[in-house]
């Protein structure tokens, strides 16, 4: 059985208009403890719960298990898998290097993927962020399942799309696209020099000091990277 992804609860107590913000803080502990219990025991919740008002932490727990095989439970220190969370540190990126003057979110990304097929000569990189390239999702692929149990390189992921027809003309319209973020993080490290993992730390994790964020190495023995590519950064959260 693999590793189960677990769901990350962040309630930060900001506005008075939470519930639990009306209540004395004595009675907050036993009353998040009643709410969070019954949500486990319905199997409607599985993670790390944490509340804070003004930088203090007022509860902070573990529901559920990190990893079923092996019988490891959550706790507040688990480190959870984003999945496409990270789209958000990626389209930071872009825009740091645009900033710099590195690129444009209006070039065409064939600027910065080797042998771009001719279909994705009008593509710009505005309209990867924004979800409206065309390209087709390689997750949606019926044959991903099996691809995403595979340790393989970037270039063989995009190699799964790049042929394909897009779905639709550049621009048209909306469709939400892994591939399309894919080619973000790659056109990162193309304009940037550096690889992605190493970007994103330099850039944003250690200028906000968030320590316990990371690119995530499943195949710790191999000198390749997941098929999730760009989307493989893990993180103990944070409000």
């Amino acid at each position: 059985m693999r590793n189960t992804l677990l769901s990350v609860v962040i309630l930060c107590l900001a506005s008075p208009s939470l519930v639990f913000s009306r209540h004395p803080e004595k009675n907050l502990n036993e009353r998040v403890t009643a709410y969070m219990e019954n949500l486990q025991h319905r199997g409607e919740f599985s993670g790390v719960v944490l509340l804070a008002r003004d930088a203090k932490i007022l509860f902070a727990r573990g529901y559920g298990m990190a990893n079923l095989e092996h019988d490891v439970p959550n706790t507040v220190d688990t480190k959870f898998r984003l999945g496409s969370v990270t789209k958000q540190f990626t389209a930071v990126g872009i825009m740091m290097l645009q900033e710099r003057k590195k690129l444009s979110v209006r070039d065409s990304i064939c600027i910065y993927v080797h042998d771009c097929p001719d279909s994705w000569k009008s593509i710009t990189i505005h309209q990867l962020l924004s979800h409206t390239s065309g390209i087709p999702s390689f997750t949606e692929f019926p044959d991903n399942d099996r691809y995403e149990r595979l340790p393989m390189q970037v270039l063989d992921t995009i190699a799964r799309f790049k042929d394909k027809p897009l779905d639709f003309p550049p621009g048209n319209r909306f469709q939400y696209s892994d591939s399309g973020y894919l080619l973000l993080g790659y056109i990162i490290e193309q304009a940037s020099g550096e690889k992605y993992e190493d970007f994103i730390r330099n850039n944003i994790y250690e200028p906000l000091h968030m320590q316990d964020s990371g690119y995530d190495h499943p195949w710790v023995k191999s000198d390749r990277i997941p098929i999730s590519g760009y989307q493989a950064t893990r993180t103990s959260g944070g409000c």
